[in-house]
């Protein structure tokens, strides 16, 4: 009986592999098509978001000629995550070899996605199902071909938190330590997940109390605190280094942004009150400015929401690609000629209607996407609804419902710590899709088992008649 129930599991995990084979093969085929597109346009590299700074980082650490003055750079040009890992590979094997290793980590990612499927009580097909919608976001087919932080930041995240899942699996804290290891790197890479590990270890301690949160978590904040610690030493000042992307910096292009849409009385005020010291605000300045301007706060945050869940990013592709420097300004956010100032200070049709004047028909190729990715996520919706009753079944294991929860909270944690950039842009969702395309997976099972509910139905009460 045991060898009877044990010989299909075995054989649809082997049809599971094979289909997942083929998914990968067919993504880095069309990765390998980008990689014409870069050859055809090379400008696309540095189209990413903050590519020209970090580009120029990285010529800076070229032209240095010895330890020390590698180390002193280091220490006084901010996060060393920014630029450093994707400078080792790019002095070492040149911007090909950089786009071909980002490329090699987010097929490894989608191989993790899959079992991250899978743990969460998908079947094999609906496990592909969410690969495949992972591996075909915007961002994922054309993030790894720039210089930018989330090429390597999303594999790392959807990476760790397969890892951890596996490691509750195996009862395992080597890999536990790897995992959080893992993303105490990610964080210093993009400083948004600096906070990411709290979630984990709540989950662990929930779900699997056994595995060693406290393990988890002194691996996950390790390079952090080593990085500090370094920086401390040489500028003397605690934290992860200045630079022009600071939490200072984006609070403050934050309030400047909100104030820019009030009244000009009320922009005065603000700026004499929060905004006297250029590019630096305190967090508890910023929060008092949330409960003076209460309204203003709230509309601009649900603008930065929707932008967050609804636009496709499919842009990366269609201007990153093919427009001319006019065309990429209106994705920019922050340079006097963008969408999201002109849909701030004039309206939502306003925005449009200057998006087609300089976009044309990329803005209804936007439109279009952005109509799928609606889809996605009201699919994603009905999924969590899935995910909830999965963790709250205690036959599940472990770590199937480790892998739940993370994969609810995910999409919330980045959702919500995408409001301290001074605007919200889709790229800032990347790495919560992976969770976002699991839920669409179980939201795509639950919506097939009601339409095949309703049928049989159906047909019974006409069989009756």
């Amino acid at each position: 009986m045991i060898g009877d129930a044990v010989a299909p599991a075995a054989k649809d995990d082997e049809r599971g592999k094979r289909w997942l084979y083929w998914l990968l093969l067919c993504f880095a085929a069309v990765h390998g098509l980008l990689l014409i597109l870069d050859a055809r346009y090379p400008y696309a590299f540095l189209r990413g978001d903050r590519a020209g700074v970090r580009m120029a980082a990285i010529e800076a650490l070229r032209r240095l000629s010895n330890w020390h003055a590698i180390v002193a750079y280091l220490g006084t040009h901010g996060n060393i995550g920014d630029y450093a890992p994707q400078a080792v590979i790019y002095l070492v094997g040149g911007k090909f070899t950089l786009v071909i290793s980002q490329v090699c980590l987010m097929l490894l990612s989608g191989i993790c996605v899959f079992q991250l499927a899978r743990r969460c009580e998908l079947s094999v097909r609906a496990s592909c199902l969410a690969t495949a919608l992972y591996l075909g976001s915007p961002h994922s087919l054309a993030l790894p071909h720039q210089l930018c932080t989330e090429a390597l930041f999303v594999p790392f995240v959807v990476i760790s938190t397969w890892a951890t899942v596996e490691a509750v699996r195996r009862s395992n804290q080597v890999a536990l330590s790897c995992s959080g290891l893992l993303l105490g790197i990610s964080a210093l890479i993009r400083p948004v997940a600096l906070l990411w590990p709290v979630p984990v270890v709540f989950g662990l301690r929930r779900y699997s109390p056994r595995a060693g949160p406290a393990v988890f978590a002194a691996a996950a904040y390790a390079p952090i605190l080593v990085w500090m610690v370094f920086v401390w030493h040489e500028t003397g000042t605690p934290g992860m280094g200045e630079s022009g992307h600071s939490l200072a910096v984006n609070l403050y292009g934050r309030v400047e942004a909100i104030a820019a849409t009030l009244p000009p009385d009320e922009t005065r005020a603000i700026t004499t009150q929060y905004l006297q010291q250029k590019n630096a605000i305190t967090t508890l300045n910023y929060f008092s400015f949330a409960t003076h301007y209460p309204l203003p706060f709230l509309i601009y945050a649900v603008r930065d929401a929707g932008v967050f869940l609804f636009k496709s990013g499919v842009e990366r592709i269609t201007v990153d690609y093919f427009a001319d420097d006019q065309q990429v300004k209106i994705l920019q956010t922050r340079n006097g000629s963008g969408w999201r100032q002109y849909w701030d200070t004039h309206g939502a049709l306003a925005a449009m209607r200057y998006g087609w004047q300089v976009l044309g028909i990329t803005l209804l190729i936007s439109a279009l996407a952005a109509a799928v990715q609606v889809g996605l996520i009201l699919l994603a919706v009905v999924g969590a609804v899935q995910v909830v009753g999965m963790i709250r079944h205690r036959a599940v294991s472990e770590a199937s419902r480790l892998a739940g929860f993370l994969v609810l909270v995910a999409p919330i944690y980045f959702l919500v710590f995408s409001q301290v950039t001074d605007a919200t842009q889709s790229r800032h969702r990347a790495p919560a899709e992976f969770a976002i395309a699991i839920l669409a997976a179980h939201g795509v099972r639950r919506a097939l088992a009601a339409w095949r509910t309703r049928t049989t139905r159906l047909q019974s009460q006409t069989a009756t008649c």
